[in-house]
Order: structure tokens, then C-alpha cells, then sequence
């Protein structure tokens, strides 16, 4: 029996760190982050007939304007995310209905492109009985062109650092870009792990968000920043695959905090503070000294805090007028069928 409707159901994720944004090794990016448990992307997707006049001006009338001889329907966000999962939707056969029921905030430093995409495009290619898998998709949506935590984030949840792309004239890439601007395949994936479950990472957003970083403002930074001096590169390696792999193949918090400390004081990730607002910096400063350790999301304006202890997780919410706690996701997208 042919299946008619699928769910998806994603985590959001944490990126820590960019390694390599200098090149002269012969490869860049190379990256470490975790999947959590929430906030999540939660879409539906099902299989339509072709609609008469009727049908598809009340289709107009609950979401954007329909394009002549589009027959797919998106309802539940906004018109930037209509177009980017219709530009998904483009790559099946078949007309889809997409109701995107829960969203993870955009351009905060989440990773709510990567995950709202892959949920579209799996639950596209489990209603047409393909066999592409999640790597295979997000070359097709033309996601982890940059880093690959976001992927593997979809498909297995947990801890995990990646290896970057081959550098220069032929490679993966040719020139320092952002995930949205680059089209290299997702990187492969060096370490990965689930985390303790008493681990937990305190989240603060700010109540405006005037330091969002994405598109061209992101890309124009990769261009004008890179390359990096090779020095804080070689810091930032030692720290993610060397000191930061160790603290969680021996569960050791107090390691891994200083870990993420560390990290914003070297590399890219220095260059991503720049970026940030003064309430921004403060957040960070106090989660620092109450936490096992501290960071930046990708470019934020995200920031977080991490500690093994609940008490001081509720704390911290307490502290935080936009602030929610998480565990590591372990199992990756959840995906229903039928």
C-alpha cells in the first residue's frame, strides 16, 4: 500500500566552532556542535490530487499567491520559508501538501534552515518510496556547504565534529563561503557521540534581535575576514578534535565547558563575537561565570550556557526573560509514515 501522509519531527542544533578559515592546509571549515532536543521544526506532508478553480482560490485566500500551474501548497509559515520549501518541492514528482506545524527561530543560530529543508525533502522521498539518503538530500537542498553538524544533526542526533572540505582551484571549495552560499556536499563526519543526559545547555535568545547575520551581510564577512591567520587555526584544532573529542569520550564536563570557553577566544569564532550586541556579550559574560562553560552559536545572536547541574539551569532561566534548557538530542529527526 502506497503511503499518503508523513510527519517530520527535528531537532535544532548548537554549532561551536569553525577550525579552519585560512586554507593553506588544503582544506576548510571543519566543525563541532550538538543536536538538541528542542526547539524543533515539526512539518506534514501529504500527497494532492490536482485542484479545480475552486480548490485553489481558497488556497489563495490562506496563503501566499499562487503561482500559474504550481500545484503544491504550503500553509503554517512565513513567505520566505514558502519559497524555500517550494524550491524543494520542485526536485519530486508529484503535487504535496506541507503544513509546517512548530518552526525553530530563524537566523538566530539554530539551524532552522537546514532542518526545516531535510524535513521536507525526507518526507518528500518517503511518500515517493525513494532510497536517497539524508546526505544525498541535503546535496539536493544544497545544505552542509559549510559545516556538517546541521546534517548529521538531522539524521543522528548527538555530538559531532566534522573534517571540512578540500581547498583551492578544483576542490570541494574554491573560496571562503557560508553554508547558504556554498554548493560543496555536506563534509564527512570524524566524531560522534551521544552526551550524558544530565548535560544540559541553557539558551538565551535577546529581545530584539538586531545583530541577525545571514545571506549576503554573512557571506560579505566570510570574503572580507578570511583567510584567518594559520595560528589561531592551529589553536582552534588542538581544542575541537584533540581536547574537546577527549572530554566527551571521557564524560567529563568540567572539560568540556573549559573547552567551549576556549573556543571563543580563538579562531573565526573571535570574529563571529565582533558581530554581537552589548546585551549579547553580557548574557554570555554572566552564563560564563555561573555554567561549566560558554558559547556563540554560529554567528548568533544565540548564546548559551552549559552545566550538568539542573539546579543551575533553572537559575539561569530565571535570570533570562527569553531563555530555554536543553538536553542533547540522541535520535535525531523523528519521521512518521502513514
Amino acid at each position: 500500500m502506497s503511503i499518503k501522509r508523513v510527519s517530520v519531527k527535528t531537532p535544532s542544533r548548537l554549532h561551536f566552532a569553525l577550525v579552519d578559515l585560512n586554507g593553506e592546509s588544503g582544506r576548510v571549515d571543519g566543525g563541532a556542535g550538538v543536536a538538541l532536543e528542542k526547539p524543533n521544526a515539526k512539518i506534514t506532508l501529504e500527497k494532492i490530487e490536482a485542484r479545480g478553480e475552486k480548490q485553489a482560490n481558497e488556497q489563495t485566500t490562506r496563503t501566499s499567491k499562487k503561482q500559474a500551474g504550481n500545484e503544491n501548497e504550503v500553509i503554517g509559515t512565513n513567505e520566505q520559508r514558502r519559497k524555500q520549501i517550494e524550491h524543494v518541492l520542485n526536485f519530486f514528482n508529484g503535487n504535496f501538501r506541507v503544513e509546517v506545524e512548530e518552526e525553530i527561530p530563524s537566523h538566530v543560530g539554530l539551524g532552522s534552515t537546514t532542518q526545516l529543508l531535510l524535513a521536507v525533502a525526507k518526507a518528500c522521498e518517503e511518500l515517493n518510496g525513494g532510497k536517497k539518503s539524508i546526505r544525498e538530500l541535503a546535496c539536493l537542498v544544497g545544505r552542509g556547504g559549510t559545516s556538517g553538524v546541521g546534517v548529521k544533526a538531522f539524521e543522528s542526533g548527538g555530538f559531532i565534529v566534522d573534517a571540512g572540505h578540500s581547498f583551492g582551484k578544483g576542490n570541494e571549495k574554491e573560496a571562503f563561503l557560508p553554508s547558504s552560499a556554498a554548493s560543496a556536499p555536506p563534509p564527512e563526519i570524524v566524531f560522534h557521540s551521544q552526551l550524558p543526559k544530565e548535560w544540559l545547555f541553557a539558551c538565551v535568545l535577546p529581545g530584539k534581535r538586531e545583530t541577525m547575520i545571514y545571506g549576503e551581510k554573512e557571506k560579505n564577512i566570510f570574503q572580507e575576514k578570511c583567510p584567518i591567520p594559520k595560528s589561531e587555526v592551529e589553536k582552534t584544532k588542538k581544542i575541537v578534535y584533540e581536547e574537546l573529542i577527549e572530554s566527551v569520550r571521557e564524560k567529563d564536563a568540567v572539560s568540556f565547558g573549559e573547552c567551549l570557553n576556549a573556543l571563543q577566544e580563538s579562531g573565526f569564532k573571535k570574529i563571529e563575537w565582533e558581530y554581537q550586541s552589548k546585551e549579547m556579550q553580557e548574557a554570555f559574560e554572566l552564563l560564563k561565570r555561573k555554567c561549566l562553560g560558554a558559547g556563540l552559536s554560529s554567528f548568533g545572536p544565540l548564546v548559551f550556557g552549559f552545566t550538568d547541574k539542573n539546579k543551575i539551569a533553572r537559575k539561569i532561566k530565571e535570570e533570562f526573560e527569553n531563555c530555554f534548557i536543553a538536553k542533547a538530542s540522541g535520535n535525531g529527526a523523528e519521521i512518521k509514515v502513514g
